[in-house]
């Protein structure tokens, strides 16, 4: 009797918001959570698009990655006497962070693999603050960057290799301003590397994402 007497009154209740519910459903819906949906859906369908065709990352990749809109002003500016002569194949870059500091903000760098940028000996690619600011441009050197454990005046020794005069691996350290631009001018490094230092653009393992700028 005591499971029937409850039923008895719930059931009313249960058509009373399930009428409620209805009818609000059929007068308009929240604007809020309409346009958050909205925003969910152009960020999956974003996601999707770049997975597809990680070749045109581009303008509407920065909701994803937001500082892609401060390297690409930065390599305008870099690069703003040579624009017209880039083509827009050539016209892409890549990036990946690492603090080498330990200032616990990460540095960029960025990287370039058209005609323009590389050639026999290697390619070009910069080293950006975390704030998009150029501190390093780096010529004739080939990928990976190698990110040693040493440091010299707080900043961490790089290794680059590059084919401008040999293929060999070249240890670049920071004078108190920037690295230095040319691989192929700095001390040869013929020790083994570190297992514990870090590979930036290891394309055997990095995740290629390419924008346009």
């Amino acid at each position: 009797m005591q499971i029937k007497t409850s039923l008895k009154y719930l059931v009313p209740v249960y058509l009373f918001s399930a009428g409620l519910l209805l009818i609000t459903g059929c007068t308009g819906s929240d604007p809020q959570k309409t346009e958050t949906s909205k925003v969910d859906t152009l960020t999956r369908d974003t996601s999707v698009a770049t997975q597809q065709h990680p070749d045109k990352m581009a303008k509407a990749d920065t909701a994803m990655h937001p500082e892609v809109e401060h390297i690409r002003r930065q390599l305008l500016k870099v690069f703003k006497d040579d624009l017209k002569v880039i083509t827009d194949n050539d016209r892409k870059f890549t990036f990946e962070h690492i603090d080498l500091n330990g200032d616990h903000k990460k540095e960029i760098f960025v990287g370039f693999n058209g005609a323009y940028f590389c050639g026999s000996g290697g390619c070009t690619a910069l080293l950006l603050s975390s704030s998009g600011g150029l501190l390093s441009r780096f010529t004739v050197a080939e990928y990976p960057f190698i990110v040693l454990n040493s440091a010299t005046n707080g900043w961490r020794d790089l290794l680059v290799g590059t084919a401008a005069v040999q293929p060999s691996l070249r240890v670049l350290k920071w004078n108190g301003k920037k690295y230095p631009g040319n691989p192929s001018t700095q001390p040869e490094f013929t020790l083994p590397v570190d297992a514990k230092s870090k590979y930036v653009f290891n394309f055997e393992t990095y995740d290629e994402q390419w924008f346009d700028f």
